[in-house]
């Protein structure tokens, strides 16, 4: 998950931002261009004439709205925005898709850093705060489960901050007071220390999941008196 965390924040520099459209009169000179990836397109300050390989968008010459680019030297699109073209020499554009045959559909990138950055997740909010158990199955987590009894084990969570994520190892056990005293569990230990047990109910829903030897799993830690999910 910590992997996954910075790979997405990697994405998403990468792709907020995407602007104005830049209209493909050629095509040819973007032959090659991927899904995604992004080029450096230079501006066209010749007087030019682009006739569309698509007849529906007819030709399009200098000195009307619009600003020509070019790549490798070849003028290639049109873009309409005077946001987009204002005092620029380049411009960083990318492949969105495709429009026609031949014909690659095209943005300008101006990169939205500080939207990028207001939506970034925190990579070490997916880093464990403990070592993980060796020589057990690790259990993925596919639905939330609170563990029950961590009142008394204050001192073993207040050693983690708020909303850290933590290795625990489950094993079956017995509910050790209340109702349910000595009905069949999974117990939770952090570290060789337990800190909680699922109800009875829960318990029932898990219990042929957990291995004799026991099972790990990452859970974490919430805020207030200290609980573990």
């Amino acid at each position: 998950m910590y992997r996954n965390a910075k790979q997405f924040n990697t994405n998403l520099n990468r792709n907020t931002g995407i602007g104005a459209q830049v209209y493909v009169y050629d095509g040819s000179p973007l032959r090659g261009i991927k899904f995604g990836e992004h080029i450096i397109a230079q501006r066209v300050t010749r007087h030019i004439k682009l006739q569309s390989t698509l007849k529906k968008m007819g030709m399009w010459e200098s000195g009307g709205d619009g600003v020509a680019f070019s790549y490798h030297g070849i003028p290639f699109g049109v873009v309409f925005s005077e946001y987009a073209t204002r005092d620029a020499v380049e411009l960083e554009m990318v492949r969105t898709g495709t429009y026609a045959p031949g014909i690659p559909e095209m943005h300008v990138f101006r990169a939205d850093k500080a939207a990028a950055a207001s939506m970034n997740t925190d990579p070490e909010r997916y880093k464990p705060a403990n070592r993980r158990p060796s020589g057990l199955l690790e259990m993925k987590a596919d639905s939330n489960v609170s563990v029950v009894g961590e009142e008394d084990s204050q001192e073993i969570l207040d050693a983690f901050d708020d909303g850290a994520l933590v290795w625990v190892r489950m094993s079956t056990g017995e509910i050790p007071r209340g109702k349910s005293t000595g009905k069949q569990t999974v117990v939770i230990t952090i570290d060789g220390n337990r800190v909680g047990w699922l109800t009875e109910l829960q318990a029932a829903k898990h219990l042929a999941q957990i291995p004799d030897k026991g099972a790990i799993a990452l859970a974490r830690i919430k805020r207030g008196q200290r609980s573990l999910n």
